[in-house]
This record gives structure tokens, sequence and C-alpha cells, in this order.
């Protein structure tokens, strides 16, 4: 064909791996996969995307194709990419594993698409007694120490609540290292209420942890939305709802067995009042 695919994407690795996800899709359709601009570029940003593409279209695998180079500009957050595409994007990453899925990161850290495919945790593994929760803290903490305005953590109330009837014999916590005193409470109150273990790692063995799940509780965040979507088993999902419009974002989860949950958004206030004896 000797077309080529790139995307522009201003996020972190959650994000960047849905814009990288399509094309992957369509280097299996023959385009050549690069990572600076080419002469001639059909540039499809999210709104276009939506005028363009549809369930349908990934479903009966009829995606539009195009004779130009092309380059994704958005986020493209949408759960038909990954249904539908799931294990030939798996297949694809297999045998190109050193693809390098590019990232905003302020920390230089270079990702390769063999993140969604290879096991970093090789001597875990986990049954249906298990259960792993993402805590997405990190930046959404950073965002509301100084404006103290509610973001999109998820009170700790909201995470009792989905533990309530907990049979679960393990519990395996999911968080970036913690840079925030608030942080550490958080991760503290959550051990101390429902035990469990966690463990600063890399983002690699967080990916992998969480594709290995059976059962999952998602964060407001799409490095475990993603993980979910390619994990290596059937899962139970609890997956946070989305109020917000965007036209970037339809994606609630690829499995059959997924429960929405509502949260309550918390302000640095807010949390003193819950983790601060």
């Amino acid at each position: 064909m000797g077309f080529t695919v790139r995307y522009s994407c201003a996020g972190r690795l959650g994000n960047c791996v849905y814009p990288y996800t399509l094309c992957v899709i369509y280097q299996i359709m023959g385009y050549t996969y690069v990572d600076t601009p080419q002469p001639n570029e059909v540039y499809i940003s999210d709104d276009t995307f939506l005028t363009l593409f549809n369930d349908d279209m990934f479903k009966l695998k009829k995606i539009p194709t195009f004779e130009s180079n092309i380059v994704f500009t958005g986020y493209f957050q949408h759960y038909y990419i990954i249904k539908y595409y799931k294990e030939q994007i798996l297949d694809f990453i297999k045998k190109n594993p050193t693809q390098i899925i590019h990232t905003a990161s302020m920390t230089g850290k270079i990702f390769r698409s063999e993140i969604l495919v290879k096991d970093y945790l090789p001597s875990l593994e986990l049954t249906n007694d298990d259960i792993v929760i993402h805590l997405r803290l990190e930046d959404n903490i950073t965002d509301i120490v100084l404006p103290n305005t509610p973001n999109f953590i998820i009170s700790p109330y909201d995470y009792d609540r989905l533990l309530l009837n907990n049979t679960y014999k393990n519990i395996y916590w999911v968080a970036c290292k913690p840079t925030h005193d608030i942080e550490y409470r958080y991760i503290n109150y959550m051990i101390n209420k429902w035990g469990g273990v966690y463990k600063e790692q890399s983002i690699e063995e967080d990916v992998c942890l969480m594709r290995k799940a059976h059962n999952i509780i998602c964060s407001r965040s799409t490095l475990s939305i993603i993980s979910s979507g390619y994990s290596i088993h059937k899962q139970n999902v609890f997956m946070p709802v989305i109020l917000e419009n965007w036209n970037h974002e339809s994606f609630t989860s690829i499995h059959e067995n997924t429960e929405l949950y509502h949260y309550t958004k918390c302000s640095l206030s807010d949390l003193k009042q819950i983790l601060i004896p």
C-alpha cells in the first residue's frame, strides 16, 4: 500500500495506548508505523473520528482506508476499538514487541508495545479469589493540593462500599509511588481497613498485575481501563461511571461481567476529613 500511520497525543501512557492501538489496526491493514511527519498526511481528530467511524465498522472489520498517510490526533478512547480487535492487536504486538508508544511523559521514560503482552511478574499467578484495585492518586492529588477543588479522586468511602461484602482472599492495591503525605494516608487507610498488598513497582509491573486480574476495580484512570481491556483472563470489572460527555471517550468495558459504580469527587479538605484522625 505504501502509506504510513502515526499519532499525536498529549497524554501519559494510559491515554496514548488508545491511538497507538488504532495505529496497530492500520498496520495490520498494511500501513507503516512512523514517528515523524510525512508528506501529504490526513489528520483525524476525535471529532473527525466520530464522523468517519462507528461501532458497526469495527464489529464487521470494515473500517475506512485512506489513500494517504494518516495521523490520529487525539485520544480515541472507545470500547469498540479493543472489543472487536483485541486478539489481532495482541497477536501483532507479540510479533512486534519493540514498537515505541510515544507519550508526553515528563520523565522521558520510553514505553514499548510489549507492555501489553509481556509477563513482568512471572512468579505471580492470580485466581478468581483475588482482586486488583487501582487507585489513581499522583497527578490528581497534585492537582488538588493547591486549588483544593474536587477532582477525579475517588472517595475512599466508594471503595469501602464496593468492598462491603468482600469475600476475596487476596487484595492487590495498585498506585504510583506516593509523593504527598495524603497519598500515603490514602493507601494506608485502604490497607488498614481491608488488608492486602501494596508494592511500589514499575508501570510495566502495574499494567501486568492489572492484566492478570480475574477481578478488578478500575479508577478514573485510562491506565487501569486499558489494562483491563487487554486482560489475560475474562474479568469481573467494577468501572466508574463517566458522567462527562466528552467526544473522545465512550469506554466502559469490553467484559460482559461489568458493574458500573458512581463515585464522589474529592477535594483535599474532603480527603483530610476522611484520612486524618
